[in-house]
């Protein structure tokens, strides 16, 4: 399973503790800490359900 881990500010280096610890079990692994953040719009969370 491939997983996009998004670390804000301070939330970046725990994304990247998480990464790594997913990467020993074999999950590849994108950590991505933007340079600023937005709202969400409602409908996009479950475009990914989908």
């Amino acid at each position: 399973m491939d997983v996009l881990l998004v670390g804000a500010g301070v939330m970046a280096t725990p994304c990247l503790e998480a990464a790594a610890a997913l990467k020993r079990d074999g999950h590849g692994i994108t950590v991505a800490d933007p340079r600023w953040t937005h709202l969400v719009s409602s409908p996009l969370p479950g475009l990914a359900a989908r």
